[in-house]
């Protein structure tokens, strides 16, 4: 009788390793739909076992099985042999207690026996995903629950009965499922715009790898509305799946604006160019990557020089920065141009005066190529050449320049090292 069992077991180990041996020898790519065909019992169910199977290269596992797909059994509980990792040329699934996954099986000898192409899933799946194309990219029509809308919530997951300008918020949408009784790629974009103007505030596409008969996540969006008026929220799932949400951002000046940090205004969809600074900081773009930072205007100025960022073009300076006095109208705003190695006085005018003005060392010391500047000296008013005296001090250069009423821009031009004047 002994003789008997072990003739048994030497036969199921030689037929497991014939099994090996041919599975490595032809490995097709095989789709859902072939699979399907060419098992002979296909299920979805969890490991509730493990331990050593006929011979040193093979696991027996005891499967608590959820749905059958093909080839229903009385008892929703089997036992499958699957092969351990190998050096040849097949990848063999591995599973642990507790994963779930779909199953399928074939005989050799009697022994239910896992194919290579098994893999762990989810159970958004039903007999329909098997079936052929024409039922494969159906999203949400077989994970057994109605399809949710897209929902706008506050950064804590508030619900928002009104949204406001510059108020950070987030999008959600969670009714992204795989129904492929595969693992895939499932791209997702979303478009948002202020349908007043056209205006685009939100653009992103993303590749989801979502496992087979699973569901996707939540996906969140955070997102500021900058201005006011009448929002459209278009969402693309698989290039199959689109969905609109329309909102309405107002203003209301009870609220404390607050300014998002630069990282998150870019994450929430906003232009490097349009990132906003608190008041009292400027924008600059580190040299290494072009990523906006918000500084003090002096720190600006001496980050460019040493060359860890660059000015945007024009660079508004703020009016602490340079000590000025006008008579005969006011200063509207100062701006240095990296470009031409500028700065750029707007005034608005009543009568004839002068513009007293003294440009910082942190100016006169800079330019984009990091030579410093031997001075500002070419002085320009309403565009035409005026002779002005420069005269240094100990904090910079100093101009008093004249104008006549009506005159709108003073443009002082720096001279390059070795330049003549």
């Amino acid at each position: 009788m002994k003789t008997l069992h072990y003739s048994i077991i030497v036969m199921m180990i030689c037929a497991l390793i014939v099994f090996s041996i041919q599975t490595v020898i032809a490995m097709p790519n095989l789709s859902p739909q072939d699979l399907y065909k060419a098992s002979e019992m296909v299920f979805y169910g969890q490991v509730i076992s493990k331990q050593a199977g006929p011979g040193p290269d093979y696991y027996y596992y005891q499967v608590k099985v959820q749905t059958f797909f093909k080839n229903s059994q009385t008892s929703d509980s089997i036992t499958v042999a699957g092969h351990k990792p190998s050096e040849g040329h097949v990848t063999y699934p591995q599973f642990e207690i507790g994963d779930k996954a779909i199953f399928y099986i074939n005989k050799t000898d009697g022994i239910n026996t896992i194919s290579p192409y098994s893999q762990k899933a989810g159970d958004a799946c039903d007999v329909h995903s098997f079936l052929g194309p024409e039922y494969f990219g159906s999203l949400g029509n077989y994970h057994g629950g109605p399809a949710s809308n897209p929902r706008i919530t506050d950064i804590n997951g508030n619900a928002l009965e009104m949204i406001f300008t510059n108020q950070e918020i987030v999008l959600s949408y969670d009714d992204v499922w795989n129904n492929y009784p595969e693992s895939r790629t499932i791209p997702v974009s979303i478009l948002i715009q202020n349908e007043d103007n056209g205006k685009q505030i939100f653009n992103k596409t993303q590749n989801l790898e979502v496992q087979a008969c699973s569901f996707a996540g939540t996906l969140k969006w955070n997102f500021v509305p900058t201005e006011i008026g009448n929002y459209i929220a278009k969402i693309d799932i698989d290039n199959k799946t689109k969905i609109s949400m329309i909102f309405k951002a107002i203003y209301d000046s009870t609220k404390s604006q607050i300014t998002l940090s630069p990282l998150k205004q870019l994450k929430s969809g906003i232009a490097s160019l349009d990132v906003k600074c608190k008041q009292d900081l400027q924008l600059i773009f580190k040299s290494e990557d072009n990523s906006p930072a918000c500084v003090k205007t002096y720190t600006a100025f001496r980050l460019s020089a040493l060359g860890w960022g660059y000015l945007p073009s024009p660079f508004i300076i703020k009016k602490d920065l340079l000590n000025s006095t006008i008579s005969g109208g006011k200063i509207k705003e100062f701006q240095y141009d990296p470009q031409s190695a500028s700065i750029i006085i707007k005034i608005q005018t009543v009568s004839d005066g002068s513009l007293i003005i003294t440009i910082p060392k942190i100016i006169t010391d800079l330019n984009s190529s990091h030579k410093p500047f031997k001075d500002f000296h070419t002085v320009l008013v309403d565009g035409m050449e005026e002779n002005i005296d420069l005269v240094p001090t100990a904090n910079g250069s100093s101009f008093t320049i004249p104008f006549t009423n009506g005159t709108q821009e003073i443009e002082i031009i720096g001279n390059q090292v070795g330049q003549q004047n």
